[in-house]
């Protein structure tokens, strides 16, 4: 049995099943990091995503943002 969440499949033990072309599209290959957000989940690319890191890094403004949020 699958569910449908946001357009998305939710299979019964919880996983997010990510359909082929967006997988291809996010290089969704290897290792993936998971990232909740507000409202939403991202799912990255996890060399992609510590690329990003290395070009904008977590600074203390970030830390100072996401205090105010409780984070």
């Amino acid at each position: 049995i699958t569910f449908t969440f946001g357009g998305l499949r939710i299979d019964r033990q919880g996983r997010v099943l990510i359909p082929q072309l967006l997988r291809e599209s996010a290089a969704m290959v290897g290792e993936v990091s998971v990232l909740g957000l507000q409202n939403h989940l991202a799912v990255w690319n996890l060399k992609r995503l510590r690329e990003r890191f290395k070009k904008e890094p977590f600074t203390d403004e970030d830390g100072r943002l996401l205090a105010e949020y409780g984070i």
